[in-house]
């Protein structure tokens, strides 16, 4: 009877219909007050409608009565993964192993629990408890994973090499010597097929299977499918001998009679021989291996690469064949050029007679001319070219037009689009390349550098969410890999998938973007539809907190996916590399510490309390003013680590790395503009302090930053004057400078409002205070202290700046809607009739692009105006 209820109940969540999950919940909860699996189903409704506190104490509940029954179980699991949790799940099935003992099913839910936390040393723990109760491989050889991965995770590499894996080495070789290595193979059909029903199971994936349904895991259930037919133990042995750097052992065990099972990847074997071969230096076995490899599938380029590697080893060492022996344990060996070309040329004549011919033998034949021209050529002379960027626009979008598909014009185009300012048709062009997966991590950097640069807001949060979407769900899904890796004996995957995970958690990109959508989420929200202290509280944001792993940041770009033929001087070299990581390192910091900044106002407004140090202290402002100045060193120090990078005028190659917004960030004038503005905060905490009475140095100081930021404003909005579009007798520049100065100073007038209001909590009180004692007095005239006449002259002049700065703006909106494209004459004569209409394509694009991106600017302005405007000290 329940249980027909129940299946109602799940009917309703996969259905996404959780109002009337939550209703029948209620209804059977009238009735059956202890019907536990009803109260989390309930929870799983509530979690999904955004009730997440009440969701969780309606969990608690039934956690604290240490349920046992399936049901309850799984769902409380399901519901605490998506809660994000999973420390919960470990707590649910210790509590029921406890209770039910012998239970294989609850023993293996809480394996695969700590799994999702990375809980290695109880995982081994639980693995030996789950083999002693249920003696099956698979369960031993997960606690020799678990050992595996404590010597991963293992600080001291020390203790990794002399206890970890050599424990791990001995449980295997136990296992191998009692011969239950090959037994194990007799239950392999089973195995198998109880893996394609799991496979059957992932495609229909709901919230009646706990496992997960992504295409990542449904690949891997297939991968494990045939993994386990090829015992998975055997790689777990090769794994174990290759990380105690025992490569002859390894070796021996892929050849010997082990190496037999390892069926589990086309080729496995083979690649795990050559493995060894080349960490031992076996080159001739290299070479021979590799050569018999594309004898059966000539299109296989990482062999190719393998047989050009040990035939110039074996060329550098003048090694030659033995007089009568084999030529090594794989057969022959090539060590001549002669042999190669001849070996390439017939690999092309096979492949030009047969139906369907590859292109590996022709891309062959090409590497192999670059190799011997590079080992035999001198360095070439250089050559830098003033870039013809219109001319490769005009290009490119005739180009794109005849190959659509195109992703080198696309990407070419998106570089060039960006380096005019023109950041609307790069949204298209992205788009319509379909990034998935770790593409948002590996070319994201092409769409995110350049969004809020040019003023595209809405734009600019699309293509933050796209990225963070990705890496967001790489937390979540990682850990459901790791589990299905465990489950199918997949033991090889496990440290790979735990380093992918780390990999983008300690993404450059990745803390780059959550930096700009946070401090973009404030630009666009915060005093418009909500004040500065809830926008930083919805963002969990604290000044204390710095969550960014700089010693781990990890530059995953891909800054060769553009094509280049230019000569190897005008390529992108190790150094640019090197010098773009240390560029945007240092720009990260500069706005990570802007952000936290930022969110260290609010509480400083907060109980703030005049002439009373004390009381300060016992509401915490006083530690917070500390940890401002101590951000606004750190501050000084990454803005001072900037200006010496730029003094080195790195100038990278036309299709290398982009450059961050640092120097933008300081030829605008923002920094020296927004530094004082967090130093002005610090004068201003200190003035709330000592009291009106004893803080003429400090007003006389307050008011001349004041003047001086107002100077230091016109001086950022004089830099964002002229024309973004020229066109003059048919010839046509842009200056893409002055969209990104606009941006800047809009940054900045944001963080002059913040910090005015700032100052607006602190002086209002002692103004109404100097007001009170005035009318106690019944004196006609009371001299106001000069700070309070500061600040109005600071806000009427901020007030007629950016009333400036928005008639400005439309200036631009009218001097480029006037642009007439249709009627424009190109000067060169030699362009075709066709190229000149692409051209104005191109020049339409970028028009249309300026139009918008100052739309938005002139609105947010618009804004901030309105918030100046009520501003009254």
């Amino acid at each position: 009877m329940y249980g027909f209820f129940l299946l109602f109940f799940v009917d309703y969540l996969d259905n996404g219909n959780n109002k009337m999950a939550i209703q029948q919940a209620d209804k059977l909860l009238k009735k059956h007050k202890d019907l536990h699996c009803a109260k989390v189903l309930k929870a799983i409704g509530l979690q999904r409608t955004g009730k997440q506190d009440e969701a969780f104490t309606l969990a608690q509940e039934v956690a604290a009565l240490e349920p046992t029954d399936d049901n309850s179980l799984q769902a409380l699991t399901i519901l605490y993964r998506e809660m994000h949790r999973p420390e919960l799940v470990t707590k649910l099935y210790e509590a029921a192993v406890k209770k039910v003992p012998n239970s294989e099913e609850y023993h293996s839910h809480l394996f695969m629990a700590y799994a999702r936390v990375g809980e290695y040393k109880k995982m081994q723990q639980a693995g030996m408890a789950l083999y002693k109760i249920v003696p099956k491989n698979p369960y031993y050889f997960w606690s020799v994973m678990s050992l595996i991965m404590q010597s991963i995770s293992a600080q001291d590499e020390k203790l990794s090499k002399t206890m970890f894996l050599p424990l791990a080495e001995r449980m295997v070789e136990k296992m191998v010597k009692e011969d239950k290595i090959e037994a194990e193979a007799e239950t392999d059909q089973a195995v198998q097929q109880g893996i394609i029903s799991t496979m059957n199971s992932l495609k229909n994936w709901n919230i009646r299977d706990l496992n997960t349904g992504h295409d990542g895991e449904f690949c891997l259930a297939r991968h494990v499918s045939s993994n386990y037919a090829g015992v998975p133990e055997v790689e777990l042995y090769y794994m174990i001998l290759e990380r105690l750097e025992k490569y002859q052992e390894a070796l021996d065990v892929v050849r010997g009679k082990l190496g037999e099972k390892l069926t589990s990847e086309l080729q496995s074997r083979e690649n795990k021989c050559m493995e060894m071969y080349k960490k031992l230096g076996k080159w001739p076995e290299c070479n021979a291996l590799s050569r018999k490899l594309l004898l059966k599938n000539p299109d296989d380029w990482q062999f190719y690469m393998i047989y050009f590697d040990s035939l110039f080893q074996l060329i550098d060492t003048a090694w030659s064949p033995p007089a009568e022996e084999e030529h090594s344990l794989e057969g022959e060996v090539h060590h001549s050029t002669e042999q190669a070309v001849v070996f390439i040329e017939q690999r092309i004549i096979q492949e030009s007679n047969s139906i369907r011919p590859l292109r590996g033998p022709y891309l062959a034949q090409l590497e192999l001319i670059r190799r011997l021209q590079h080992r035999g050529c001198s360095e070439e002379h250089k050559l830098g070219e003033e870039p013809a960027a219109w001319q490769c626009l005009m290009l490119l979008e005739e180009g794109l037009t005849h190959s659509p598909s195109n992703a080198q014009f696309k990407l070419l185009l998106i570089r060039i689009y960006c380096i005019l300012g023109a950041f609307e048709p790069v949204v298209e062009l992205y788009s319509s390349l379909d990034a998935k997966h770790i593409q948002h991590d590996t070319i994201g950097y092409l769409l995110t550098r350049y969004a809020a640069a040019f003023g595209h807001y809405a734009a600019a949060s699309q293509s933050c969410n796209f990225a963070l979407r990705f890496f967001h769900s790489n937390q979540k899904d990682t850990s459901e890999y790791i589990i299905q890796a465990y489950k199918y004996g997949a033991f090889e995957k496990i440290p790979e998938f735990i380093a992918f995970r780390n990999r983008l958690n300690s993404s450059l990109h990745f803390a780059q973007v959550r930096t700009e959508r946070m401090l973009l989420d404030l630009l666009l929200e915060a005093n418009i539809s909500a004040s500065l202290d809830e926008s930083i509280k919805s963002m969990s944001l604290s000044p204390e907190e710095d969550d960014i792993p700089w010693n781990d940041l990890q530059d995953n770009r891909d800054l060769t996916v553009l094509f280049n033929w230019d000569p190897k001087d005008r390529c992108i070299s190790e150094e640019d590399k090197r010098l773009s990581l240390e560029e945007e390192t240092i720009w990260l910091r500069i706005r990570s510490l802007t952000l936290r900044l930022i969110s260290g106002l609010p509480a400083l407004s907060h109980n703030a309390q005049p002439k009373n140090s004390e009381k300060n202290t016992e509401n915490g402002v006083s530690s917070k003013i500390h940890t401002v100045r101590a951000l606004l060193q750190q501050l000084d120090t990454a803005v001072n680590s900037g200006k010496r990078f730029l003094e080195q005028k790195i100038q990278y190659p036309v299709l290398g790395p982009p450059p961050s917004r640092m120097a933008g960030y300081f030829n605008s004038g923002s920094c020296q503009c927004q530094t004082s503005l967090f130093y002005l905060v610090s004068d201003i905490y200190e003035l709330d302090t000592n009291g009106l009475d004893d803080s003429t140095a400090i007003q006389e100081r307050i008011g001349n930053s004041l003047k001086s930021l107002l100077e230091q404003l016109t001086d950022q909005f004089n830099k964002c004057k002229g024309d973004l579009l020229e066109v003059r007798e048919g010839s046509f520049k842009t200056h893409p400078n002055i969209l990104e100065n606009l941006v800047f100073f809009v940054e900045t007038i944001s963080i002059v409002l913040w910090v005015c209001s700032y100052s607006d909590t602190i002086l209002r009180p002692c103004r109404s205070s100097l007001q009170k004692k005035k009318k106690k007095k019944k004196e006609s005239i009371v001299a106001m202290p000069p700070v309070f006449a500061s600040f109005q002259d600071y806000l009427s002049g901020l007030q007629t700046l950016t009333s400036n700065v928005i008639d400005h703006i439309k200036g631009l909106e009218i001097t480029l809607a006037a642009l007439k494209l249709e009627e424009l004459s190109i000067e060169d004569n030699l362009l075709l009739q066709e190229e000149k209409k692409f051209t104005k394509t191109a020049l339409g694009k970028i028009q249309n692009s300026y139009q918008h991106a100052i739309q938005e600017i002139g609105e947010l302005l618009k804004k901030r105006l309105d918030t100046i405007k009520n501003l009254k000290v």
